[in-house]
């Protein structure tokens, strides 16, 4: 072996991206180490092996259209996307370049040299998943509040300004009939009033920003008592610690959507909110005796299972710094976990 031989053997074994060459005809004869760690065969495995063999119907017509451009001395636009089957049956996405292999003046098989972009792939359908989920509650959001406007508020308001008019209009009314009334209109106000207040505590609780995160939490504990009774419970643990507002608004919301979850889905009984400091981390947990889930490996996973509310939890969590941790199983409730660094005081 030459020495320009040698290092080219060198720069194919040692190479971070997964390098293999076949010959014109498509079958397997080289691959390097960064090769076997892709798709799990050693070149030996598979050597004279066809690579159709590694290729879905759609990746083998992309195959083959490219051998055909290289032998037709046709450009194509490079790095493309491929995907093929590794060793377990398990599909991965590469960004790949293909070149001719020139022996003797004519092509006599094609090198490729590939990149793993499987879990890039995977982040980005997620994120793009996220975003027009996203998109559909912040629409779903806006038109329960014009609904609420409409429907408690937009009422309230007409009859009000009804009953003004009434009494501009009227004529020789005793003070009593115009203390009624006036009474009534008053009723009316503060009707209209309350609805706008509710409407305005769904956005933004004052509460989060007049007495903190624990009297928050226990505010919204008391709604899923109330509105759905479900015994909620807020305990807390060593919390002498003073929290940012972007600290506790975001623990505010990760809680708001795990009791969103427990109240639509859970069919829980029992539900229990700790906010505990300890050493190093701030903990919260959040408990439910309810039906329980299958969850995923990844909590991404349970974006395309329409699980928006948890990836949203755990976008918030990492702007935290933080982890977000769940564990369920059919019939055994749910306990959510989530961990920040504590403040230096």
């Amino acid at each position: 072996m030459s020495v320009s031989e040698q290092k080219y053997r060198y720069l194919f074994e040692h190479a971070s991206d997964a390098i293999w060459i076949q010959d014109v005809n498509g079958f397997f004869v080289d691959g390097n180490r960064a090769w076997e760690k892709l798709t799990g065969f050693s070149p030996e495995e598979v050597k004279g092996v066809h690579l159709a063999k590694f290729l879905s119907d759609k990746s083998l017509v992309l195959a083959r259209e490219i051998r055909t451009k290289l032998i037709n001395g046709e450009e194509f636009e490079q790095p493309y996307e491929q995907q093929f089957y590794i060793k377990g049956g398990a599909v991965r996405t590469v960004k790949m370049s293909t070149n001719a292999v020139i022996s003797g003046g004519r092509i006599t098989g094609f090198e490729h040299v590939a990149r793993d972009v499987t879990q890039e792939k995977l982040q980005q359908e997620n994120v793009r998943s996220y975003l027009q989920q996203i998109t559909r509650v912040q629409e779903e959001e806006r038109k329960r509040i014009a609904r609420d406007l409409h429907d408690d508020v937009s009422p309230e308001i007409i009859i009000l300004i009804q009953k003004l008019d009434n009494l501009a209009s009227a004529q020789r009314l005793k003070l009593a009939t115009i203390r009624d009334n006036l009474e009534a209109v008053r009723g009316q106000a503060v009707r209209a009033l309350e609805s706008l207040r509710a409407t305005a505590q769904g956005l933004r609780p004052r509460i989060l920003d007049d007495l903190g995160l624990v009297a928050a939490l226990e505010w919204i504990a008391e709604g899923l008592e109330r509105d759905q009774q479900i015994q909620a419970s807020v305990e807390t643990k060593n919390m002498d610690i003073q929290l940012s507002p972007e600290t506790q608004i975001l623990l505010f919301r990760i809680a708001q959507e795990a009791l969103n979850n427990i109240r639509k889905h859970a069919k829980a009984t029992e539900v229990t909110i700790l906010l505990e400091g300890q050493d190093d981390n701030i903990k919260m947990t959040i408990t439910d005796n309810g039906q329980g889930f299958k969850t995923p490996d990844r909590i991404e996973g349970m974006v395309s299972a329409g699980r928006l509310g948890l990836m949203g939890m755990q976008e918030r969590a990492r702007l935290l710094n933080g982890t977000l941790q769940i564990k369920s199983a059919p019939g055994k409730g749910t306990v959510l976990t989530v961990n920040i660094p504590r403040p230096i005081a």
